[in-house]
């Protein structure tokens, strides 16, 4: 086996970073017969005292304010990331998420936490054939702002409004993301 020092070396090439690309194909290529995934974000701090110009502040899990990145994903059930972005700290979840829906399969459901809830999201999902369960923010019972929602944001509301229990525990299938 080589040395601690070699092998950390060997890890910066180009040709280590090839096989890594090369071996994240072939499991999202084993695991794309997975209907359920699921989207997330993770908020990364950097030090306090960085002068990195690319970190940006946002919201930590701690409630606080620092530099850093988050990394978006999309998991499978099957707990592999099929899709994902590094994005600055303060870059929008829903927003990013519109772009790791593009290898959602027709008739696949997504589901998210209530950071995901809006109607880009939504018509983006529709337009692939897919359903996405996300619980509602703020007041989605007015009817001047149910008529502008894609139909499939509609029928997640009226699911949440009508079948709360149903809803939740189609969300409980969701915890899986949180151990990818």
């Amino acid at each position: 086996l080589p040395s601690v020092s070699r092998f950390s070396r060997r890890l910066r090439t180009m040709r280590f970073l090839r096989l890594r690309v090369l071996l994240h194909r072939v499991l999202v290529a084993h695991g794309r017969g997975d209907a359920l995934s699921f989207l997330d974000g993770k908020a990364m701090a950097v030090g306090e005292c960085t002068t990195d110009p690319d970190a940006r502040d946002g919201v930590v899990t701690t409630g606080r304010f620092r530099k850093g990145y988050k990394l978006h994903a999309r998991a499978t059930k099957a707990g592999i990331i099929e899709e994902y972005r590094v994005t600055a700290l303060n870059e929008g979840e829903a927003k990013i998420a519109r772009k790791l829906v593009r290898g959602v399969p027709a008739g696949g459901v997504v589901l998210a936490d209530a950071n995901y809830d809006a109607w880009k999201l939504y018509a983006a999902i529709e337009r692939k054939r897919a359903w996405f369960l996300a619980p509602p923010k703020g007041d989605a019972k007015a009817e001047s702002t149910l008529r502008r929602m894609p139909e499939s944001r509609r029928q997640a509301v009226k699911l949440w409004q009508g079948h709360r229990p149903l809803a939740e525990r189609a969300m409980s299938a969701r915890q899986g993301i949180e151990r990818v």
